[in-house]
């Protein structure tokens, strides 16, 4: 989460205490929703409030200040002066040179902070989002000032309909900013898909939903190739894949060639079984530059023992974790100066 930066967290706080304060929103509910299963909802259901091009109400602040509009800027912080919002934002820890970079100046230099972006912050406030997660979350999702709040209702309701629990629809809020950037309809759809591509129940859809909630919101196309990979290329049962992910979702979201390099590697070269890696699954998401060099200074030094049932046994874990003078002291039992010397031989 980007820091707020020096003066932004009192004033910030402030401002947010008095936004989660208020009435918590009364929005519409979505009844009737009580199916375990997490195919496609029926049309009805996935019914949102649009935008009312044609609204008749009156901006009379907009009317008051009208004057010649705001030119385009390539730096948001030249109008820290002028545009309250940018005020907010900056209060708030929003990273603006993330918005100019995705071009959207323009968009938050034109949005009323009062009407488009408060009751935002009440609503996600009002389902648990830490206030300190604001502005990393608007970093992320910037778009959402535009949306109709009965929709987020809706979206809402809807994961609390598939039997996600009140603490689990919080998780998600507060971890993945894009979750609620999807209609019911595309995230129905896509944890359908998690449930029929991993083979999974729908009481183990929510477990890895809600331990890694922008799962659902990656490449589908990535989770699909990454489970073929792990199943059919390094030799899981479905079963073994299921119990792997469930442990480490983000095999599904890493670089396939990166985790098949490290099972091969792993598998074949240090010897590790598909049951010890099971029990560690992170080991495969490690970068080649931490496995491999260590594995081959430890062969060098006759400590390469993964058996559990041996003398100096070490773990997959152990193999991987920790800074390079941890390892050596506790794994290698020898100086990092030994290591960095047999580094520089590789």
């Amino acid at each position: 989460m980007p820091e707020t930066g020096e003066g932004r967290g009192e004033t910030g706080s402030m401002l947010l205490s008095a936004y989660a304060a208020e009435t918590r929103l009364k929005l519409p509910n979505i009844a009737g929703l009580e199916s375990d299963d997490l195919s496609t909802l029926q049309n009805e259901l996935a019914c949102e409030v649009k935008l009312d091009a044609l609204s008749e109400d009156v901006d009379a602040e907009f009317l008051d200040g009208m004057g010649p509009a705001l030119p385009k800027a390539f730096n948001l912080a030249a109008y820290a002066n002028k545009s309250i919002t940018v005020q907010r934002f900056v209060q708030l820890g929003v990273d603006l040179s993330v918005l100019e970079k995705k071009g959207l100046g323009q968009e938050i230099i034109t949005l009323d902070f009062k009407k488009e972006v408060e009751p935002v912050i009440r609503f996600l406030t009002s389902q648990g989002v830490p206030a300190e997660r604001l502005g990393w979350w608007f970093t992320k999702n910037p778009h959402l000032f535009r949306e109709p709040l009965e929709n987020l209702q809706v979206r809402v309701d809807y994961l609390l309909s598939k039997r996600f629990s009140p603490e689990a629809v919080t998780r998600i809020l507060s971890n993945a900013p894009l979750f609620l950037a999807y209609r019911v309809n595309s995230m129905d759809y896509r944890l359908g898909f998690l449930q029929r591509v991993l083979s999974l129940s729908g009481a183990e859809v929510r477990h890895i939903v809600t331990r890694y909630p922008k799962l659902p919101t990656g490449k589908l196309h990535s989770i699909e190739c990454n489970a073929f990979s792990i199943k059919e290329e390094m030799g899981f049962s479905v079963d073994e894949m299921k119990q792997l992910i469930m442990v480490c979702p983000k095999l599904l979201i890493s670089s396939r060639d990166n985790i098949v390099k490290a099972f091969t590697y792993l598998h074949e070269e240090a010897g590790l079984s598909h049951a010890q890696l099971m029990q560690f699954p992170a080991i495969l998401r490690t970068r080649e530059c931490i496995y491999k060099p260590r594995h081959q200074f430890l062969v060098k030094l006759g400590r390469a023992q993964y058996d559990p049932k041996e003398p100096n046994y070490v773990s997959p874990k152990a193999l991987v974790t920790g800074v390079d003078a941890v390892f050596c002291e506790n794994v290698a039992k020898t100086s990092v100066d030994k290591y960095n010397e047999f580094l520089r031989t590789l």
